[in-house]
């Protein structure tokens, strides 16, 4: 498999390297700013008032109109800190450079790729760090990595395939099919083969099938997945839905991820579970530097999770929008992992956004979650209180 992926890999360089001279050149991008208050789940423990800082931008080239290089990167100037803000060494001894008299390496390439169209054909390629997601549950991968994906595109159907380099000596093989039934259905199917260092028995596979449809008022998704390997199995499942009531949006979701006796949990490589939810905590947290984002799905392991979550938004006096949020989550098996309780909490969030000088969104946005037994007693109810400033180019 490693000589096809090589084989393939040149194949698509020299496609890339037959293109002229760069012609032009777009940058886009946002800054934002992020003033907060934070209080994790340790306890007796202070909150702590950080001020985050992100800059993203894109630069892309357009070669001709076949081939273009895009480069995105990212600088994170976490107000006062000189190396890491988190609880976790994220960048190691990679400085931020945001304190008095400091400088910082600080910048982080988040995706750099060719984007190729290959003439008088429906082929396409990207080659390069680039995303990578699943198309069904969401709840597998949704991630930054080095790949060479082929798209097929033509007319209902879209197929994907190619390969990622997770690790030095490790491969993951992507191959996906799209289908459009109507203008109001879809189909998807996702097959991933990840295939560790050939001296690991940690290969698994994770097959996946989802749709989407619009039916009458509603915007309805499911998505199921199995996982199976030497050290792997696992079942996920993510249902969710969308209305509109008059001026008001209301949505639903709800997740599955099966729990294993053998020590064989649902393994997941995504880093946005649940994006777009409005959940700070328990979901996929837009403060990435500060904060305790998407603990139910990274703490309970082989006890699996089920999750409930409802939200909804409106537009308030022309001018503001009001989202807010609400979901429970759960262990399936708390004994596996010797927790007391399959209680793991409930968050409630809420954020009321305005837009400033027509580009520039002003956010004051809040969550608290009331934890559950299933993390222990020597915790305590955590929070977070911000005012988000975004400015986008």
């Amino acid at each position: 498999m490693k000589k096809k992926l090589s084989i393939a890999l040149t194949g698509a360089l020299a496609v890339g390297l037959a293109v002229p001279a760069m012609a032009e050149t777009t940058f886009s991008g946002t800054l934002w700013v992020n003033p907060m208050v934070l209080k994790d789940t340790v306890d007796d423990s202070d909150s702590i008032k950080p001020v985050d800082q992100r800059f993203r931008f894109t630069m892309t080239n357009k070669i001709n109109d076949f081939a273009s290089v895009v480069w995105q990167a990212e600088i994170d100037t976490p107000w006062g800190y000189t190396t890491n803000g988190t609880a976790t060494a994220k960048y190691g001894s990679k400085g931020y450079g945001a304190a008095l008299n400091t400088d910082g390496i600080n910048l982080e390439t988040k995706h750099l790729y060719l984007s190729t169209k290959i003439p008088d054909t429906d082929f396409a390629m990207k080659l390069g760090l680039q995303n990578i997601n699943d198309k069904t549950t969401a709840l597998y991968l949704n991630n930054d990595a080095a790949a060479a994906v082929f798209t097929y595109a033509k007319d209902a159907l879209t197929v994907n395939f190619g390969a990622a380099r997770p690790g030095p000596a490790d491969e993951l093989y992507i191959a996906q099919v799209g289908y459009k039934l109507s203008d109001t259905v879809a189909l998807n199917v996702d097959i991933f083969n990840y295939d560790f260092d050939e001296d690991s028995d940690l290969d698994y596979s994770t097959i996946g099938v989802g749709a989407k449809a619009a039916v009458a008022n509603f915007d309805i998704d499911a998505g199921i997945a199995f996982q199976n390997g030497d050290e792997a199995e696992g079942l996920a499942l993510n249902v969710g839905a969308k209305t509109k009531i008059n001026e008001i949006a209301l949505g639903a979701r709800a997740i599955y991820i099966a729990d294993n006796d053998d020590d064989k949990g649902w393994i997941s490589l995504t880093e946005t579970p649940l994006a777009g939810e409005g959940l700070y905590f328990f979901g996929f947290s837009g403060n990435a530097n500060f904060g305790l984002g998407k603990a139910a799905l990274t703490t309970t392991g082989d006890a699996g999770v089920t999750g409930l979550i409802v939200n909804g938004s409106t537009v308030v006096a022309t001018d503001y929008t009001v989202k807010g949020a609400l979901a429970y989550f759960q262990a399936l098996d708390e004994d596996v992992v010797g927790a007391d309780s399959a209680d793991l909490g409930t968050e409630i969030a809420a954020s009321v956004t305005r837009k400033l000088a027509e580009k520039i969104d002003v956010m004051l946005y809040g969550s608290y979650v009331l934890v559950g037994d299933y993390y222990g007693d020597d915790t305590e109810d955590p929070y977070a209180l911000g005012l988000k400033v975004t400015a986008p180019f």
